[in-house]
C-alpha cells in the first residue's frame, strides 16, 4: 500500500508524539527527583491513549450484469473478480477535565471502481485508475464531556455522523454519512465537518436524550455544489422487557446549499412486545426546493419542488429459548421516486444519507446497486446460531426480498426482481471474523430494459459471491 507524502508526514509525527509520550509515562514512574522536568510530567493533560483499528480484506466476485448497469454502451461485457481491503486506524486520548479527542485514518473506497475493466487492473488501483490505498484522515475531533452540564457533551471536527434505530441491526434508513454518497452529485466523499451536542435527561423516570447537530458535508468554489446538514434528533428510551428498551425517535433535519433547501420530518419507533418480538417502523416526509433553475454546473435541471416520503414497517420473532436461537424477520419498504422525466416541476426522489445494506445486490453501497429511492419492497429473513452444534461461534441467514419501481422511466419494467441472499458469519476469535455471502438476483426487467435502452443486450440477473476476513485490535 502507498502512502502519500503528507499522510507519510502525519504518521512520522504521530509516531514521534507516541514515543514522546511513552517517554513521559516512563519518566513518570521513576522515582521523583528535584529534576526541572518535573513540574511538566505532574501537569501532562494526557491521562490514557488507546490504539484501536480494524483491517478488513473483501474478495468480490460480480457477474457482468454489475459492467452492463454501471458502463452502459461502454460495457467490456466481463465478470469482475477483485479485492478491495481497507484499513482503519483509531487514536483515542482522554485528557483531563473530562476532554477526549479521537483521530481515524481509513483508505478510501468510494471511488468509482466499475471504471476497470480487468482483475489486474481493479486489484492494482482498487477504485478505477486512481490509488485509493492512500490513508485519509476519517475523523478527527475533540469531545467535551459533562459539558456545559453534567449530562451534556459537545463534539467538534470531523466525525461519524449515523443515527440507527434498530439494536440489533446496523442499517441506517436515513443519516450515515462516512457509508453514503451525496443524493445529489453520485459517488463523492462526504464528510460531517461541525459540531454536535447532546442533553440527556429522565422525563417520567425514561431517558430523554436530545442531540442538536450541524455539518457542512461539501464546500466548493462552484454555485449549488455545497452540502450542509442540521437539525434536531429526540431519542426517548422506555424501559421494556429485560435487556430491552423500547426506543421512539423525532427527526427534525435541513439539507441545503446554495441555491435548494429540503425539509426533513423523521419519526421512527422500535417496541419489543415480549422479550422475544420486535416491531418496528420508521418514515419520512419531505418538502422543499431541489434545484434553482440553471444554479448547478454539475445539474442544471429547473427549478423543481421536492415532495417525497419513505418508510418501512416490520417485525422480528427470535426463539432465544432454543439451541440455535432461530429467528424470522419480516418488512414492507415504500421510498417515493419519479421517471425522472425532463422538465419536470416537482422531484419525488427520496432524498436520504442512508446506509441500508439488506440486500447484496439492489441495495448493497460497496458491491451491489446501491438502490436507495422509487421502490416498493416485501422482505423475509431467517436466521440460525449454529454455536452449540459447532462448538464454534457461526450464523446463518437466508433472506429473499421482491422489489417493484414505483414510478418506471419510459421504456423501463416496473419488475425490479426478486433477490435471494446467504450468508454465513464466523467469529473465529473476538478479533477475527470471517464472513461468506451469495446474493442472486432474477426476473429484473426493470435495469434489463435499463441496457436495452442503451443499445446493448442487457440481462435480467445478476449474482455476487464475496468472502470477507474482518479483524479488529
Amino acid at each position: 500500500m502507498s502512502i502519500s507524502p503528507t499522510c507519510r508526514t502525519h504518521l512520522l509525527l504521530l509516531g514521534a508524539f507516541l514515543v514522546l509520550t511513552g517517554a513521559s509515562s516512563q519518566a513518570q514512574s521513576e522515582p521523583k527527583s528535584d529534576s526541572p522536568s518535573r513540574h511538566a510530567q505532574r501537569n501532562n493533560p494526557i491521562r490514557s491513549l488507546t490504539i484501536s483499528g480494524e483491517v478488513l480484506i473483501p474478495t468480490i466476485y460480480r457477474t457482468d450484469f454489475f459492467d452492463d448497469q454501471f458502463r452502459g454502451s461502454l460495457s467490456s461485457n466481463n465478470d469482475d473478480l477483485y479485492i478491495d481491503p481497507v484499513l482503519k486506524l483509531h487514536l483515542d486520548l482522554d485528557l483531563e477535565k473530562n476532554i477526549r479527542s479521537r483521530i481515524t485514518l481509513q483508505n478510501d473506497r468510494r471511488a468509482a471502481n466499475n471504471l476497470a475493466n480487468t482483475l489486474q487492473e481493479k486489484t492494482a488501483s482498487q477504485r478505477g485508475g486512481e490509488d485509493n490505498l492512500e490513508l485519509e484522515i476519517e475523523e478527527i475531533y475533540v469531545q467535551m464531556d459533562r459539558f456545559p452540564s453534567d449530562d451534556s457533551w459537545l463534539r467538534i471536527g470531523i466525525q461519524d455522523f449515523r443515527y440507527v434505530l434498530r439494536y440489533d441491526s446496523p442499517d441506517a434508513f436515513f443519516i450515515d454519512i462516512s457509508h453514503a454518497e451525496s443524493p445529489y452529485f453520485g459517488s463523492v466523499n462526504l464528510e460531517a465537518a461541525g459540531l454536535r451536542g447532546r442533553t440527556t435527561t429522565e422525563w417520567m423516570d425514561q431517558v430523554l436524550a436530545l442531540d442538536v447537530f450541524g455539518f457542512t458535508l461539501i464546500e466548493t468554489g462552484l454555485n449549488s455544489s455545497d452540502e450542509s446538514i442540521f437539525g434536531i434528533n429526540l431519542d426517548l428510551s422506555l424501559s421494556g422487557p429485560p435487556k430491552r428498551d423500547h426506543l421512539i425517535n423525532f427527526l427534525l433535519v435541513g439539507m441545503a446549499n446554495d441555491d435548494q433547501f429540503i425539509g426533513t420530518l423523521g419519526l421512527g419507533a422500535s417496541i419489543f412486545l415480549t422479550p422475544n418480538l420486535e416491531i418496528y417502523g420508521e418514515g419520512l416526509g419531505q418538502l422543499g426546493t431541489f434545484f434553482e433553475s440553471g444554479q448547478s454546473p454539475l445539474n442544471p435541471l429547473d427549478t423543481q419542488r421536492h415532495q417525497a416520503y419513505g418508510g418501512r414497517l416490520g417485525f422480528r420473532y427470535s426463539w432465544n429459548q432454543f439451541i440455535a436461537r432461530p429467528f424470522v424477520e419480516c418488512s414492507v419498504w415504500v421510498l417515493s421516486g419519479d421517471d425522472n422525466e425532463a422538465g419536470r416541476s416537482v422531484n419525488r426522489d427520496l432524498v436520504t444519507y442512508e446506509n441500508v445494506d439488506e440486500t447484496w445486490v439492489v441495495e448493497g453501497d460497496e458491491y451491489g446497486l446501491d438502490l436507495d429511492s422509487n421502490y416498493w419492497a416485501t422482505k423475509f429473513r431467517v436466521g440460525f446460531d449454529l454455536t452449540e452444534q459447532l462448538d464454534e461461534n457461526v450464523r446463518v441467514e437466508l433472506g429473499v426480498a421482491h422489489f417493484e419501481a414505483l414510478d418506471p422511466p419510459a421504456g423501463r419494467s416496473r419488475h425490479i426482481g426478486t433477490e435471494i441472499d446467504l450468508g454465513l458469519t464466523w467469529d473465529y476469535s473476538n478479533s477475527l471474523q470471517f464472513r461468506l455471502g451469495a446474493g442472486f438476483l432474477f426476473g429484473s426487467q426493470f435495469f434489463k430494459n435499463a441496457s436495452q435502452n442503451l443499445g446493448i443486450g442487457g440481462k435480467d440477473h445478476a449474482m455476487i459471491l464475496f468472502i470477507e476476513t474482518r479483524l479488529r485490535f
